[in-house]
């Protein structure tokens, strides 16, 4: 069994700026779930949480690509 590189077949495994700009907008949309009619607010830190980790993990990919060597 041959196994395929997944650029053969045009992935290369980056969205580019596209992509991370959407993931802006993902927290974005994240943090208007916090707005609505509930009562409990057990919710709101699993909400928060979850946009936390994603500017986390958007923070981390500024901080390597500024220090990157070859930045794409």
């Amino acid at each position: 069994m041959e196994h395929e590189e997944p650029a053969d077949w045009g992935w290369h495994g980056e969205t580019g700026k596209a992509g991370r700009r959407a993931a802006w907008v993902v927290v974005a949309i994240v943090l208007t779930l916090l707005v609505g009619n509930h009562e409990g607010r057990v919710e709101d830190l699993y909400v928060l949480g979850t946009a936390a980790l994603l500017v986390i993990i958007l923070v981390w990919d500024i901080v390597r690509r500024r220090n990157a060597w070859r930045s794409r």
